[in-house]
């Protein structure tokens, strides 16, 4: 769970919703995703993403992404993150948070889903 209040990140016990950690991560942490190993935060008011190993939240990395992320996907391979006011979703390589590209989109996006499928 991502506290925006607390610039936290919070791993919950499934069963119950008891906190089993805090992790410190970005200015205003708004949306999460996980890619099997690691989860990913989109940190709105630092303008990057950090990637906390699941485990034991252990910070892997943090990368700079446009202004304001505000939404993240994982789509198998690569990482989308949404930057609301750049208008662009950025496209990171998931195994190193390499940017694999920027890409212009409408005005004041939002929201990012994976529908499944890859294109050839």
């Amino acid at each position: 769970m991502a506290d925006g209040e607390s610039n936290n990140l919070m791993k919950l016990r499934p069963s119950d919703g008891a906190v089993l950690g805090t992790f410190s991560v970005g200015m205003k942490p708004s949306m999460l995703a996980f890619d099997g190993t690691n989860i990913w935060v989109a940190n709105e008011n630092s303008n990057n993403v950090m990637k906390l190993r699941a485990r034991d939240g252990a910070l892997v990395g943090t990368f700079n992404v446009g202004t304001n992320p505000v939404g993240v996907v994982f789509d198998g391979t690569s990482i989308w993150v949404v930057n609301r006011d750049s208008n662009t979703v950025s496209k990171l390589r998931a195994s190193d948070g390499s940017m694999l590209g920027s890409f212009n989109v409408g005005r004041v996006p939002l929201c990012v889903a994976f529908d499944g499928l890859t294109s050839g």
